[in-house]
């Protein structure tokens, strides 16, 4: 979907033309929108929010998580790597075991501003 790049604002109902190009011009550029639309993708899977919701509190091993969640090694894996791939967890190494945390505290941050808004509604 792309924005409105020409000039023609008539249909505009409830905002003026200058809001409008001020909103416009204020969007983040189509790759950030992309990767926000992948995060939120990611989160989308209960098992991948509860994954997140254990590693909040602590670094964890597959092992750990698995046991924690009743899920399979390999189903854990597979979404500890998407996880991964989306920047949302980390891995380090120790040894033979790998464990896992969250990325950062922006991660952290998004995670729990979540979780407050659902329980605000509630």
């Amino acid at each position: 979907m792309s924005t409105k790049k020409e000039e023609d604002y008539s249909d505009l109902h409830s905002i003026s033309e200058a809001e409008a190009r001020n909103i416009l011009e204020s969007l983040p550029e189509q790759a950030s929108i992309d990767s926000q639309s992948e995060i939120f993708r990611a989160l989308s899977e209960p098992t991948r929010v509860r994954i997140l919701y254990l590693l909040s509190n602590e670094e964890m091993c597959v092992h750990d998580i698995t046991t924690l969640i009743d899920s399979s090694q390999s189903s854990v894996s597979h979404h500890l790597k998407i996880l991964k791939l989306n920047n949302l967890v980390k891995a380090r190494r120790e040894g033979k075991a790998v464990y896992y945390s969250l990325a950062d505290q922006h991660v952290s941050g998004l995670f729990s501003q979540c979780l407050e808004h659902v329980e605000h509604e509630e």
